[in-house]
């Protein structure tokens, strides 16, 4: 596993079971009431106006639960989707849809990014294929560090095993 890293200074994130993190957090998802995720010091944000955009690159059935939760709790929410119908079911939700291959990403998407203090790459991985995301991973770094992210998060399937009928998988 590599980490990339931005150039500049990392959130500090703190995930505890059952506590309150404070005035600089994310709300937790009604899916998950007992994890409570602290953002840290926000002051360093290179543009206030971006304070609370959420961007999910991939919002699946995962994304799309915690898009519409952040957008009821006051967030600027925008994604992506990978077909026309999805994007107007999004687009009813009130959120920002954008189609998007992770296979081939477009610059337009990807640029828009940088306007986003907050990003969850939700994007599943291919079978045989892995991650597609992490193939264009000079791309994505290239689009995020002159910009005002503030946090970062990766949600992983553990669909790439395919099905094995109940039985225990690993990596191996």
């Amino acid at each position: 596993m590599e980490i990339c890293r931005l150039s500049s200074q990392p959130a500090v994130i703190h995930l505890r079971q059952g506590q309150t993190a404070g005035i600089n957090s994310i709300k937790t998802p009604q899916f998950f009431p007992n994890i409570k995720c602290s953002l840290g010091d926000e002051s360093s944000t290179k543009n206030p106006d971006s304070k609370n955009r959420m961007f999910i690159l991939g919002m699946g059935f995962v994304g799309k639960f915690l898009a519409a939760d952040l957008k009821s709790n006051g967030w600027e929410v925008a994604g992506t989707c990978t077909s026309t119908a999805r994007k107007k079911k999004l687009e009813e939700m009130g959120l920002h849809a954008h189609i998007f291959d992770a296979n081939e990403p477009q610059q337009e998407v990807l640029d828009i990014l940088k306007f986003h203090s907050h990003l969850l790459i939700s994007v599943p991985s291919v079978l045989g294929v892995g991650d597609p995301m992490l193939r264009h991973k000079e791309l994505l770094k290239e689009r995020l560090k002159d910009g005002n992210l503030q946090w970062l998060g990766y949600l992983s399937s553990t669909g790439v095993y395919g099905d094995s009928g109940g039985a225990l998988v690993d990596e191996e």
